[in-house]
């Protein structure tokens, strides 16, 4: 699901979208509703007046939705002061996106808790609306109508409550263990495993609903556990990801001097006299004026027709800056991670003041896990290994430091006899060439 596909509004306060696929959703609810769910509980009405409560009930269960989403959005942002980025709405419900983490169980729990009671109170009015014009003798497609709604409100109340991540009731049982035993961390990643286990239940029933009983359902609840298969292994990764990383900041994991190419060269000309002369797969750009206008791929520069390659700029072709994963160097590895995975994007880009100052891949985060893992931290241990203590000088008539052999390297500044033999080598350059000068400006 990519939010930047969606429409987007902005409804109290925040910033709600809506996929494409809400749109087929809804059409299959009101189907659903109009030529089976409506006719066979409430017959003796005409098709249009089916159609028309039908379609009525779908967007009202979509502002259930999106009435359930906003809840967590305000608790998070009152009570935590957790600013949230978006809500997206897509084919299995919504997606909220907050900035930072909320800080205590307590906080987690009630953030998390209060969606499903939110759909629950909304099931409780719909159903009380319901009683209130039955007895009043209104009509009974009305009344059904409303009834649906509360239905549909309580199931999902007590769906969202399943513990597992990433349902609302995942949350609430991360919330209890992170309480329980202290740590936040693997506290998440149970959770996350015992979603693993929900939706592999949920495919389980929904395949075995489908092929012994004939329920076309089953499909839908089968691919419903899809989702909160798959959701939950990405969670699970954050969390072993976590573990893996700690407190690391992206100064500790990016790569400084990152290759920047040219944005003003054409697609034709970056890949034939720049890629060659660098092993990546995605690079940043910028304009001829030396400012930074956004990152291009390896893939993005091949899906260009090569009649085209002439004839366009990479600038037209990359991802632009404010689309791109742009970090600080203090921001935690850890949501770096987690943004590259939920976007698919290759490289993040860490800019101090405006200024790009290094990049982050998959890749560097891979390596200062298994470097970490490698090397316990504690006490002079930083994020890739041990970090070498400084030696205290020698005493005044302490006697001088014998010569090194011949041919030997000379000993960096500040190395002592007590620190040992001196390292054999120097530090290994990771900038590559510099990006063409303006003077050199390629057509």
């Amino acid at each position: 699901m990519q939010a930047s596909r969606a429409t987007k509004f902005t409804i109290g306060g925040f910033r709600v979208g809506f996929d494409w696929s809400v749109v087929i959703v809804l059409g299959l609810v009101a189907w659903s509703l109009a030529s089976q769910v409506l006719p066979s509980g409430f017959p003796g009405h005409s098709s249009q007046a089916y159609w028309i409560a039908a379609l009525a009930a779908a967007g009202l269960f979509l502002g259930s939705l999106v009435v359930h989403e906003l809840s967590h959005a305000i608790a998070a942002r009152r009570v935590a002061g957790v600013e949230v980025e978006d809500i997206t709405f897509w084919l299995f419900g919504g997606v909220a996106r907050i900035r930072g983490e909320l800080p205590t169980p307590r906080v987690q729990l009630l953030v998390a808790g209060i969606g499903p009671l939110t759909s629950l109170a909304l099931g409780v009015v719909f159903w009380g609306m319901a009683l209130l014009l039955a007895q009043l003798g209104a009509g009974s497609l009305v009344a059904g109508t409303l009834l649906w709604l509360g239905v549909m409100n309580g199931t999902l109340a007590v769906f969202n409550l399943i513990p597992g991540s990433p349902l609302d009731g995942g949350r609430v049982l991360h919330a209890i263990l992170w309480r329980l035993r202290g740590d936040r961390t693997r506290a998440a990643l149970t959770a996350a495993r015992v979603g693993q286990g929900v939706g592999a239940i949920l495919i389980g029933l929904g395949v075995l609903g489908f092929v012994l009983a004939g329920n076309a359902g089953g499909l839908w609840t089968a691919l419903v556990g899809w989702f909160v298969l798959g959701a939950a292994r990405g969670e699970a990764q954050v969390a072993a990801l976590r573990i893996g990383l700690g407190d690391s900041r992206v100064r500790d994991v990016m790569r400084t001097q990152p290759v920047v190419g040219p944005a003003w060269f054409t697609v034709e000309a970056f890949l034939q006299r720049f890629v060659p002369e660098h092993a990546h797969l995605a690079f940043p750009v910028q304009e001829f004026d030396g400012r930074l206008s956004g990152l291009v791929t390896l893939d993005a520069l091949r899906r260009v027709p090569p009649e085209r390659r002439a004839l366009l700029r990479v600038g037209q072709v990359a991802l632009p800056l404010e689309r791109a994963i742009t970090v600080t160097p203090d921001a935690s590895a850890v949501e770096v991670a987690a943004r590259l995975a939920m976007t698919r994007q290759t490289l993040a880009l860490v800019l101090d003041e405006g200024r790009l100052v290094g990049v982050v891949s998959p890749t560097d985060l891979s390596r200062a896990i298994a470097l970490g893992q490698s090397f316990p931290r504690g006490r002079g241990a930083g994020p890739f290994g041990p970090v070498a203590q400084p030696t205290a000088p020698p005493p005044a008539n302490a006697p001088p430091a014998p010569p090194p052999p011949q041919g030997a390297a000379p000993a960096p500044a500040g190395w002592s006899p007590q620190a040992g033999p001196a390292p054999q080598g120097g530090p290994a350059g990771r900038g590559g060439p510099a990006v063409p000068r303006p003077g050199s400006r390629e057509t």
